[in-house]
């Protein structure tokens, strides 16, 4: 009886660690984006505990209508990686952007740049994408 305790208790913790290392290693990746150096306790909070500026992807990162009336992301230019990737919603919308499949956020981290372009980062560790919409 007690080795069945022990290999619950045993399994229970591989399955929250394997949580906390990923969303650990995550918030590291956003902590790396936004330019903050250092090792903070802080990572190994939840995501939604963090103090990061977010915004809704639905209002920035939606695909806009170019000049053919087609639905585009032209407007949007991929950083990392260097080729566009979209996702579409539940509801249809189109995203212009990598939203992770396994752990959706509607809100993401965003950094505005001297040049006042801003970068936006979607998606969650490791299939995270960097998108910069420039300034007009």
């Amino acid at each position: 009886m007690l080795n069945i305790k022990s290999l619950l208790i045993g399994l229970l913790i591989a399955v929250f660690a394997k949580d906390i290392v990923s969303n650990t290693l995550h918030n590291n990746a956003v902590e790396k984006f936004l330019g903050n150096d250092g090792l903070k306790l802080s990572i190994i909070l939840p995501t939604n505990s963090q103090e990061w500026k977010v915004v809704d992807v639905k209002e920035t990162l939606s695909a806009a209508v170019d000049i053919n009336g087609e639905s585009s992301c032209v407007h949007m230019k991929p950083i990392t990686p260097e080729y566009q990737v979209t996702s579409i919603l539940e509801d249809g919308t189109k995203i212009c952007c990598n939203m992770s499949k396994s752990k959706p956020s509607m809100f993401v981290p965003y950094r505005e740049l001297p040049n006042g372009s801003t970068e936006f980062l979607c998606g969650y560790y490791p299939d995270h994408q960097v998108v910069r919409v420039d300034k007009i």
